[in-house]
Order: C-alpha cells, then structure tokens, then sequence
C-alpha cells in the first residue's frame, strides 16, 4: 500500500493545555541509568493522573502509552487527506492489578530501558507483586502483560481489569468471535471510516486484534512463584498475526512464560550492544541520553529477525508511534522532522533502521511526483492535500526534499549500499538512483513528460525554513537555497557509483541554482551578509552546520557564531525572537567554532535573563521549543508548560542527541570520510563513550575522557579497511584501540577507508563556482566499479609492488612486427596492453582495412588488454586542438573497436606522452578513461632495430630497483623492427628480478563491490615470494585454536581460517556461544575467513546434489554473516575432495575463489607429533626460492600443539624470505 503519508505533511502544531506535574512527588529513585523509577505516577496539582505524561512501550508495529486504553499500528490511519491520523485501536493490555490501596505497601513504577519494559511493584497481603508491560521485539505483532507474583504463607487473591474504554471512532462496528486457542482467545476486525486517499488506497485498511482472556479475579497459592501472562496481537489482518498469536500462546500453554519475557529482555540487551551513548559521572543525564535513544528506537521496525516479517514502515512522527490522535501531536504523520532530528544519530549506531526509514520515503514517490507532475519527487505539503491549519506551512515549507535528499547522501556515506534502490516496486528510475530531484526553484508545476528548462535566473520561491515562528516569508532564505544545491548530489553519486550515466537535468539544475545563490547573496557570506539575515534564518541555517554537514558550512551558511563581531546582536536577537530548537542550532554551532562555553549554556542553559543569554527565551510563548523531561520517566513535551505542544516529542530528543554526537563527540559525516573534530565530555561528566558507530561495515567505539579520545575498532570490514589520521596527516591503520590527547591544538582525527569511491564529490564550500573550485586529491583511490571510472591524475606505474605492466603503441602494423611481438608474448606466457590508433605507421585505415582490423581481433583473441591511442594519433597540446576536435578523435576510435571487437575501452594514453591538466579533465569527463603514461620508456621508435640501445632502458632503472618498493609501465611500440625480440629480452630481465607482469587493468589492482571468482581452483600464491598460512575446521575451544591466534599474534602473522559449522569438538557454530565468540575474535583480530562449509562433508566421496551443497555452502555464510557482519569470498573443499563440476557449480552460484593447498603438513594425522607435521616444511620448501615459488599451506587448528607447529612453521618460512600474506594477498585480491 502506498499510503499519501508524505504529502499529507500538515503542520499540526497543536497546543496541549495540560497542567504542571508535582515534580517534588514525582522523583526518580533509582540509581541505574537506565532505569527510571518513581513511587508515584505523574499528577497535577489537583492529583489527577497525567497520562500524557507515562511513558511507552513500543516496538515500530505497535505501540501504547502505559494506563491507557489506546493502541496506535504502524501504517494505520483514519480521515481523508488533512483530517488523517492514527487510528485509535481498543488496546487489550490496559490491565490493572488492584489490590486495596490500604493494604499495598513499596509500590513503584518504572520505564527499564535497558530491557524495554514498564513495571509496576507492589507487596501486598504477604506478597510480592510485579506487573511487566511490553511490546515484544521478536513477536513484534503482540504486546503483553505479565504479572509475576511471590507469595508468602497465605493465599492471594485481588481482582484484575482491562478497560478498553470507549468504541474506536476510528473504526467501524468491528466483527467479533472467538479465536479458538487453550487461552480463550477473541479476536476483533474493523475497516477504518474514512480512507486517507482513494487514489492510492484501493482497499479500506482493517485493524484486527486477538487477545487471551483475562480473569476478573486471580488467586495465587502460598509459597509459590507464578507468572501470569496475557497477551493481544494487533495488525491489519487476522492472517497477519495469527503466527505471533499462536506461538506465544503456546509458550503460555507450556509454561514457558520466562522465555516469552526473557527473548524480549535478550533483544533489547543485543540493541543496546549494538549501539549506544554512555555519559559517564552523571546518572541524571545518563537517563535522559539513553530515554531519548530508547523513545525514538521504540518507533523504529526491528530490523533483526522477528517471527512473522515486518510490514512497511511508515516513518517517525515527532510524537512518536504511541501519540497521533486527531489535531494532537502531529496527527501521527511523518514531517521533515525524522531526516532533520532523529535520523542522524540513528543512521550513526543503527543504519539498517536508517534503511528503513528512508525506505518509507521510496514507498511514498509515486505520489510525491503525482503531486507536481514531475519526474523527480517533490516532497512537499502542497495545495493538493486542504489541510485544516496551518496554509502558510503547507505552502511554503518546501525544504523537505532536500533534507530527505540530504539524508540519503549520508546513508550512502556511511555504507555504500547501493542495493536498497532495487528493492522497490514503485517506479523504474529508482533503480537508478534518479527519483530525488529538487524543484524548488522552478517556476511552477511542469508536465509528467519532461522537467523545466534549468536557466540560470530561476527566480525563487517564497519559502519557510524550518521553525515554527516566522514574521515574514522570504524568497531569500539561505536555508532553502542551501538545501537545493545539496538536493542533487546524492542522485549524481548514485548514478556514478552504478556506472550510470546522471540525468543532465540534476547538474543544469544544480548550475541555476548556483547562480541564484550568487544572486541573492551578493556580499561575501560573512560579517555583512550574516548580519542582514532575520534572526530566524541566522538559526534554520544551522541546521547543514549540524553533524551532516558540509565541511566549513559556516562560510556556507553564513551562521553568526562564525563572525565574532556580531555575536552580540545573535543574542539579543534569540531573546527577542524564538526559533525552534535554538538551543540545539546554536550548541552544534558554537562547538563547531570551538566556543565551549556556549555549547554548554546553549544545551544546559542557567537561569540568565534575556537577551544576554544566547538561548534564552520569552517565557510563556507558545513556539516550538522542546522542553527536556520534567518527569522520572523521561517523557520530553514539545513546549514549556502550561503549553506542552506534542508530547514524547522526539523531534527534540533528536535534537539533543545531535548536539552529543556532533556538538561534543565531534562527528561529522562527508561523502568519503568521517571526521571527529575537537571531542570533549559533557560538562559535569566525567566521560562520554560513542559506542558502535557503523562505517562501512566497521564497527567504531569512541571513548572521550577529559584529557583523551580512544577510537577502538571493535569489528572490520574486509571489503573497506580504515585509516585513521590526526592533525600531523599521517594515516595509520585503524586496527585495536588508538589514543589521542585532547589537550594538544584543535584535535581533528579522520577516518577514511583504503577503498574509497572515486565519485565526484559535492562542493565542500556550497556555492562556490565551479571554475574556482579546489582540486581535490585522489592520489589513493581505489576503483571499486565493474565499468571502470577514470583517475583524477596521469597514472605512471602499478599500485601495488612487484608488478610490470608491458605496453605497446601504435599499432596493430601488417608489417609483421605487431604478429612478432604476439608471438613472443604467447611463448612467454605474458598478457600486455596494446594502445592502439586508427591510422597507424603503414598509413593504413583501421575503419576501411581488413588486415588492421583482423590484427585487432587477433590481440584480443589472444587474451591481451586493447586501450586508446586516439584515431588520428595528434598530440593534443603541441598545436592547439578544440574541446570537440578532441573529443571527436576519441570517439572515432572507440567506435571502431566496438564495431569490430564489441569490447568498451576504458584506458587512453595521450599521443606522444603530451598532455595537460584540461586535456586529462576533458577525457575522464567525457568518457571517464584513465589516462596512462609510463615510467619506463625503451625508446624504440628512436632506435629501431638497434634492440641493444633500447634493452637498456631496463638496465638503467631496473637495475636497482625492489620488487617491494617498485612497480612500472613499460612503453615499447609494437610496429618498430625486432620488437619481438625486445620483448623476449625484456620479459626474462623483468622475471630475474623477481617482478610479475599484468596487464595495466590488473596492475591498477580493481576491487569490486562483488568478489570475481577465478576460473579454476587455486593451489599457490600468483606471486613468487608468498606464502598463505591456513587453518581448517575450527573454530574449535579445546583450547587449539587459542594457541593459534596466539602464535599468530606473538609473530605479527594474518593468516586465512577456513571456518566449518560443525566442528572436531561436536559444537555448532548457530547455536554455541563459545565458538561464536571465538569466530568474532578471529576477526577482531585482522585474519581472513573463509568458507569450508557448515557440514565438512566431502563434495565427491558420497554423491550429493547440487541442491545439498548449495544449502551447505549457503548455511555457513549466512551464519558467518549473522555473527561477523561479513561476506565470505574463498572456499576450501573439505577433504580437498573437488571435482570440475563442483568448482563450476561454486563459483556459478556463489562467485568464491576455490582454495587447495601445495604444501600440506598432515597435521590431522601426526596430531602431537609436530616434528613430523613440521617436516613436510622441510621436504617441500628445502630448494624453493623467492623468485620462482609461492606456497599456500594447510594446518588444523583444532589439533593438539597447533601453536606451536605455526610457531616453527613461521620462523622457517620467514628464514626462507618468504613473506607470510592471507589468501587474499596471495591472490591478488587485496
């Protein structure tokens, strides 16, 4: 269903009249920080109970507010158009103990969020009551009610109740009956009354629900432990929830009440290791950072496995999903403030519910474009939608496509995923990332079939950032033009990331808007122009200055805290005009400019009357400003009372964990780095721990003490390993734990992956002109694309040591040079690249001769690399040639080799060797080449057949040279006499220097988002000079695989660990902790995983079907993957029993290398006796050398002493001079 949630955006900023709680009652009396805990239940001063003010439990499906009689359903809404809110579900989980008052002793109640649970206490009449409410995240469709009970010498008995309270006027009569289960269960269904749009609701939504009974009365026996449990699944149909229904009931049946409760707790316990924010030395405001996370993660789907799949989500609304009743809180729907204030921190910890969240918004396009007619989505309240409030907020608060554009850009930031696009069924352009588009700055709606003409004098929109109060209406705001050249970033970096060429559309839009920018901002964004902002724009414009961000956003946005002599006026103008979340803007703003006093007085402000306040504000205005919690259950209202405004308002818990995770942790988000600027603790705090930051399958911990930051790598990513740096620049890698003084300078620490993208980047500077932006530097980049994109220099050699690439110009020639230089290729067994031309030394014609093109087929046939050398062969700098001539001479080529070979090029090398840096910009911006020159040059066009001359070449610069240091290109021209022979020269010196040759594709070392497999079995390393140490069949905590890693460890080895399910000790890795433990400390600890399947049953000695081992091999990874976070990529048949079917049948259906081994110390056999073991060594390695072998060995590390055998093992191989690599490395694919 693709509900009209997104364009349903009215502004219901109602205003809640409640009463002030009696806060000297109402204390928290618990010492845990996770535990909110009070004797009494919020009242007023009257002493009546505020409900509004409980807290709630909630998993993302369902959620309700403690004592009430209401449920609210993810997805559910009732009312046409701008009348639509949530539904309003009877709740079945309002139940009451009710022992007499007089005779109930130490009753409290508490929010435990540690385990996501709301308890209420009592002793009475000899016993101990506990009641426990919550909505279970694995049974994520059932809420339930235990009571626990201790009874003492006597019975018990007290009466229960579960008032429903009135008929939903949100739902028709429902459908009533009975369920039919041991429990007495009933079950309801009922249509909502009023659908929100017929246009994309076909049906009527139902709410069902099936509830166990509950008993007037309960009666415990003496001296017993009892658990009571009832329960009540809420969905959209009785289908969809009779599996969460039916297998709690039967724990129930069974008397299993503990696991029901247990699997819950155990769920919660996993979120909280997951990710989390720890304020150490201060229990106060430990509570509420971890009550705001626990609030917002309550509306959030469960994104680990639940017993019946989730439905669509349906976005965070600033209430949160227990909130949303008709002209309250929001009405439930989903606003700019999910990507604005709560999706950062979550995208930091939890980027699976980030997923989710933006997800929503795919789910929500159609309609989005619907509204305009526009190709791309516009998210925006709209005329379309007849509110009942609000017109001005509907009209003009149109900034939220961009900020929905800007959160996508960080998701795919923090986890290049580039998958979650495919898995919508909505519309074909979002699987090329080309949906989110911004028409902000157009004139009007354009028609379905194209988009607006971009001009460069697109006169803007009147327009609202977002605050909640405005005097005036502006068509200059520099919040929204912000926003808009931000907005097409993410669809650009998509596309390039895919190899897909961006719709023109984004970048001339993106130009217009630049240009406006300029307009509207004539002086120089600092002093002048920050002074001329309304106080209200000095604030919205913070928001891109908050953790995403652009680096320097205050030169971008102008913001006051950036210029020190205007600072006065920011404060008096705070004081008289109140923007929302003033605090937070500021805080971020002011930590940003390393101004800690005011990043403290703007999130902690003290009791200093305006204006020379800079957060303060006018007392008893009602504008949007969250209130942090008064109450011990940590319940946030959106406003100050009396005027609460929505209540449980996320929005500002958001906000306020923005202002830790990027005010005091100091983190920033950018398209290839994070960055952790000038970290500090909160103040009367003693630490500030970041734990479980996700950055491109990493896991970081970040430990901030008074005087230090740690950065802990908790878990890698073998697809992306990091570098950390500091002030100095210098990049080490991020392995273990790595301490840094805060004290010294203004510490900034970057973390950047080794395999980053090579996307075009957005202005770091937005707005400033393209012909003025600074050249970044991608001397590192490694390319990660299946088609190739171009580097942003000349390349000169290899990346990686030890390699040579042989490289020829000019041809192919019918002179039978070109035939001279192929066949000693193929007698040597070398691959080479041949940059060919169009008109070459025979003055031939490659479009028009046949022999020219059939030499071109031949190089190919025969397995070697064709690149460019442009048709005409004309230098491109010596006379100078236009952008068109240029571009037409590379065409051509490309066209003639696709027309006679099929093949797309990706490599150019310029005519001559001549080039410039507007020349190599032009190429890879039109046809995205590398552009390849050389470092090794024979000469041979000079010296012709005087071989000797240009043989010398090799002796000059490979003379001294080191296969651990070095790497070349080498330029030799096919068509020149006794090339040939050359070539046989020069490959043999190459060899005796220990280098191996590629071709240049291969010597660029690619690495692509999905591991290619190689096409046969593999025994030994491809290099000479390595060695790959494995271990198979463990884990294994016997103790031996301990010893292993301590050898290992002890040498500074990485080795290769061939993984089974089963194992030598009986365990299974799915369900033993130990071996999971034992798994992640592996990994932890840097060395390679890789598959030798779940079973260890050999693929050949008893026949198995193709399905058998494809379940087998599918098993394994699954589990390696659930535990570690990793996609495994190798695979050693057990036994080493393989046959050509199997390898085929592994690498068709899963892409892994498949792994053997030449030198096998039969540990297995000889198990304690490791002299024996250690003497295959000795047999195999005795004569080997570095020049000419390599080897990949077999250990076990589940036998006895396999510690010490990997110890004799490795000082034997090192004293050989071989070096020690992990399988990857051995291969060439690290």
């Amino acid at each position: 269903m693709a509900y009209f949630k997104s364009i349903l955006l009215v502004a219901l900023l109602t205003y809640y009249q409640g009463a002030v709680i009696k806060a000297q009652d109402f204390e928290d009396i618990s010492p845990l920080p996770t535990v909110f805990e009070s004797r009494t239940l919020p009242t007023d001063e009257d002493g009546n109970f505020l409900t509004r003010y409980m807290a709630s439990v909630g998993n993302g499906h369902v959620a309700t507010t403690v004592y009430t009689d209401t449920v609210y359903m993810n997805g559910l809404y009732n009312g046409e158009r701008g009348e639509s809110h949530r539904a309003r579900i009877p709740s079945g989980n309002f139940i009451r103990m009710n022992p007499p008052a007089e005779q109930s002793t130490n009753q409290t109640f508490a929010l435990d969020v540690a385990k996501g649970v709301f308890f209420e206490r009592v002793n009475f009449d000899g016993a101990r009551f506990e009641q426990r409410t919550f909505a279970h995240r694995f049974y994520t469709k059932v809420i339930v009610t235990q009571i626990h009970v201790i009874t003492g010498t006597e019975f018990v008995t007290f009466p229960l109740t579960n008032p429903r309270g009135d008929a939903s006027a949100d739902l028709t009569t429902p459908e009533t009956g009975d369920f039919g289960t041991q429990l007495g269960a009933t079950y309801m269904c009922a249509e909502i009354v009023q659908r929100e749009d017929v246009r994309y609701q076909e049906t009527v939504p139902k709410a069902c629900t099936i509830s166990s009974a509950v008993p007037p009365i309960v009666t415990f026996p003496p001296t017993s432990s009892i658990t009571q449990t009832f329960i009540t699944a809420y969905g959209f149909d009785l289908e969809s929830i009779e599996a969460d229904f039916n297998a709690v009931a039967a724990l129930i049946v069974n008397g299993q009440h503990d696991e029901i409760y247990e699997s819950h707790v155990q769920a919660w316990t996993d979120l909280w290791t997951d990710g989390a924010i720890e304020v150490k030395g201060n229990d106060q405001l430990a509570k509420v950072v971890y009550g705001s996370l626990y609030y917002i993660l309550s509306s959030l789907p469960v994104t680990t496995e639940t017993n019946s799949p989730n439905e669509q989500f349906y976005g965070l609304s600033p209430g949160g999903l227990a909130y949303g009743s008709l002209l309250m809180d929001y009405q439930g729907h989903s606003f700019w403030d999910t990507e604005t204030w709560m999706y950062p921190s979550i995208l930091y910890l939890y980027p699976d519910a980030a997923r989710e969240i933006l997800s929503y918004r795919l789910q929500t396009t159609r309609a989005s474009r619907d509204l305009y007619g526009n190709q791309a989505a516009t998210f925006t309240p709209g005329p379309r939608t007849r509110p009942i409030c609000c017109p001005e907020t509907r009209d003009l608060q149109v900034h939220i496509t961009s900020d929905i554009s800007f959160a996508i850009r960080q998701y795919i930031a923090m986890t290049r995923d580039l998958e979650w696009l495919k898995e919508t069924k909505e519309d074909h352009r979002l699987l090329h990332g080309y949906t989110y588009g911004v028409i902000i700055a157009s004139q009007g709606p354009a028609p379905p079939s194209h988009l607006p003409p971009p001009t460069t004098n697109h006169p803007p929109l009147a327009t609202r950032p977002p605050t909640a109060l405005h005097t005036s209406y502006t068509r200059r705001s520099r919040y929204i033009t912000i926003t808009a050249l931000i907005t097409p970033t993410p669809t650009q970096s998509l596309a390039t990331l895919r190899a897909l060429p961006p719709p023109i559309f984004y970048a001339k839009m993106q130009n217009a808007l630049r240009h406006r920018r300029h307009w509207t901002m004539r002086r120089t964004p600092a002093k002048s122009s920050a002074a001329s902002l309304p106080a209200t724009s000095r604030q919205v414009v913070v928001m891109r200055g908050k953790g995403l961000s652009s680096r320097r956003i205050c030169t971008a946005t102008c913001h006051p805290f950036c210029d020190k002599s205007i600072k006065p006026r920011l404060n008096a103008s705070l004081a008289s005009i109140p923007p929302g979340f003033s605090h937070t803007y500021t805080a971020l703003s002011a930590a940003a400019s390393h101004e800690p006093e005011d990043t403290d007085s703007c999130l902690f402000p003290p009791s200093i009357p305006p204006p020379t306040h800079p957060c303060s504000h006018r007392p008893g205005e009602r504008h949007r400003h969250p209130s942090p919690p008064t109450s011990t259950l940590r319940v946030w209202t959106e406003a100050k009372p009396p005027t609460l405004g929505a209540i449980n308002f996320i929005t500002g818990m958001g906000g306020f964990l923005q202002s830790i995770f990027s005010g005091y942790g100091g983190l920033r988000v950018f398209p290839e780095r994070i960055t952790i600027t000038k970290p500090r603790v909160l103040p009367e705090t003693s630490g500030l721990k970041l734990t479980g930051i996700k950055y491109l399958g990493n896991i970081i911990d970040a430990e901030i003490s008074p005087t230090n930051i740690t950065v802990t790598l908790r878990q890698s990513s073998s697809g992306f390993p990091l570098t950390i740096s500091s002030n100095d620049g210098r990049p080490v890698d991020l392995v273990g734990s790595i301490t840094y003084s805060t004290q010294v300078g203004e510490l900034e620490l970057e973390i950047i992956s080794k395999t980053p993208t090579n996307c075009e980047l957005p202005y770091d500077k937005i707005g400033t002109p393209k012909r003025q932006r600074p050249q970044k530097d991608n001397s590192n980049v490694v390319l990660n694309r299946n088609k190739r994109q171009s580097q942003n220099t000349v390349i000169l050699k290899c990346t990686t040591p030890g390699l040579v690439a042989l490289t020829f110009d000019d041809g192919p020639s019918y002179n039978g040079n070109t035939e001279s230089v192929l066949q000693a290729l193929q007698e040597k067994g070398v691959k080479a690249t041949f940059f060919v031309t169009g008109y070459g030394w025979d003055s031939s014609n490659l479009t028009a001769d046949p022999r020219k093109q059939e030499l071109l087929r031949r190089i190919h046939r025969d397995g070697h690399q064709i690149a460019s050398h442009t048709f005409s062969h004309e230098s491109f700098t010596a006379n100078p040639r236009s952008r068109e001539d240029i571009v037409n001479d590379i065409t051509q080529l490309a066209t003639a080799v696709r027309n006679i070979i099929g093949i797309e090029l990706t490599l150019l090398r310029p005519p001559n060797g001549h080039y410039n840096s507007t020349v190599v910009e032009l190429i890879q911006e039109q046809f995205g080449y590398d552009v390849i020159n050389w470092n090794l040059s024979t000469e041979d066009w000079s010296h012709q057949d005087n071989i000797e001359a240009s043989f010398q070449a090799y002796l000059n610069i490979l003379g001294s040279s080191s296969t651990t240091t070095d790497s070349f290109i080498a330029l030799h021209h096919d068509p020149v006499p006794r090339s040939g022979e050359l070539a046989r020269m020069a490959i043999d010196y190459v060899r005796s220097k220990g280098f191996r040759f590629v071709t240049v594709d291969n010597s660029d070392v690619q690495k692509r988002n999905k591991r290619q497999s190689q096409d046969s079995e593999i025994l030994n390393c491809t290099t000479p000079g390595l060695f790959a140490l494995t271990f198979d069949d463990g884990p294994s905590y016997n103790g031996n695989t301990e010893s292993v890693l301590e050898a290992l460890q002890e040498k500074g080895v990485k080795a290769t660990f061939f993984v089974t399910g089963y194992g030598h000790d009986g365990t299974n890795l799915t369900t033993d902790p130990r071996k999971q433990e034992l798994l992640r400390r592996i990994h932890r600890e840097g060395h390679q995983i890789a598959s030798h399947t779940f079973s260890h049953e050999s693929f050949t000695e008893n026949p198995r079907s193709r399905e058998d081992i494809v379940n087998d091999i599918a098993l394994l990874a699954t589990t390696v993957r659930d535990i570690i976070g990793i996609n495994i990529t190798l695979l050693r048949p057990p036994y080493g029993d393989y046959n050509s079917t199997v390898v085929e049948l592994i690498q068709e259906q899963f892409g892994y290398d498949v792994i053997i081994w030449n030198l096998d110390c039969n540990d297995w056999l000889h198990r304690e006796d490791i002299e024996t073991s250690f003497q295959a060594y000795l047999d195999t390695m005795g004569n080997a050398t570095i020049s000419t072998d390599s080897f990949i060995s077999l250990h076990h590390d589940p036998v006895p002493r396999g510690g010490e055998l990997a110890r004799m093992s490795i000082d034997y191989v090192r004293s050989k001079g071989f070096r020690l690599v992990t399988v990857d490395e051995c291969i060439g694919k690290a």
